[in-house]
């Protein structure tokens, strides 16, 4: 890929990022939060433009090191981000999970 492509592609990364925080440090229950997080993370629409694009970087993953690192990355926070609103959903007393911590080993 081209450098514009290389730079496209890390700064999603935060902006990524920041999305989840807000959603994660919203309003509202961990439930709902949590509900919020997962919603965000499929398209309305499987023909949307967006998610047509995720889901040919992650094809790109076999054959790019640069993208599996990228979509790495933000796999790892997006794991992150579900496996601390189960645990704050559990320590509320929201839900019951008897292993918040399984996100992170999936």
């Amino acid at each position: 890929g081209d450098a514009a492509g290389r730079r496209r592609r890390r700064q999603t990364i935060p902006r990524e990022h920041r999305q989840r925080h807000r959603l994660v440090n919203g309003t509202g229950s961990s439930t709902a939060r949590l509900d919020r997080l997962l919603y965000k993370s499929f398209p309305d629409d499987g023909s949307h433009g967006s998610w047509l694009l995720w889901i040919e970087m992650w094809g790109e993953t076999r054959r790019s090191a640069e993208i599996r690192q990228v979509m790495s990355e933000l796999d790892a926070h997006e794991i992150a981000m579900i496996t601390e609103l189960i645990g704050t959903g559990q320590r509320a007393g929201e839900f019951t999970c008897p292993d918040a911590s399984a996100p992170q080993r999936a």
